[in-house]
């Protein structure tokens, strides 16, 4: 029997997006798309709640249909006890365009923050931009504040700058999850998906 790893191997790198520079004008065509979600009005929408008695992933789960081959996945999720997520993801007629995600999480921190607080808040935004199945931008900020001061996160979070990232592998599984999300029809199947 054959070796099927390099059949394997050139399956994943075709399936995988890759990854390109973004232009001027692809990021004004991507913005274009994503302006026209404002002004449509959704043909369909559907709503699904996730998640087990068990506690480990809960959420909530919306895809919107507008008319030209439009499509928002919003996604929001708690993957256990310290962090909260929201993603969504725009599709146009020539596929995934665009994902805004935010996670909120906390942890301890070694030393007590300057509110007085044991713990620290953090909330990271990331942006990822698509064209034809590759991620050509990605883009994070970030900001981390005391417990005590979490509620200043959305105010702080529009202050600090957007950084450029290399597209790697969070950008391959944002595709992917994408995909994934966009495809799922029932509750049961997004409680398998987070699970």
């Amino acid at each position: 029997m054959k070796n099927p790893v390099p059949a394997l191997a050139t399956l994943l790198a075709i399936l995988t997006p890759g990854f390109l520079h973004a232009t001027g004008e692809d990021i004004s065509a991507i913005r274009a798309l994503y302006a026209e979600f404002e002004n449509a009005t959704p043909v369909t929408t559907q709503h699904f709640e996730f998640g087990d008695d068990d506690g480990s992933v809960s959420g909530k789960l919306t895809k919107t249909m507008y008319p030209g081959g439009l499509t928002k996945v919003h996604a929001s999720y708690v993957p256990g006890d310290h962090e909260e997520v929201s993603q969504t993801f725009y599709f146009g007629p020539r596929g995934l365009f665009f994902v805004y995600e935010t996670s909120n999480y906390w942890k301890f921190s070694p030393s007590p923050q300057e509110d007085g607080s044991t713990t620290t808040d953090t909330l990271v935004e990331q942006r990822f931009y698509f064209k034809d199945g590759a991620c050509i931008r990605q883009l994070e900020r970030s900001v981390t504040v005391g417990t005590k001061s979490a509620k200043k996160l959305p105010a702080l979070i529009q202050k600090a700058p957007n950084e450029p990232q290399t597209p790697a592998e969070p950008a391959q599984a944002v595709f992917r999850r994408a995909l994934a999300l966009r495809g799922i029809t029932t509750s049961e199947e997004a409680t398998r998906f987070f699970n």
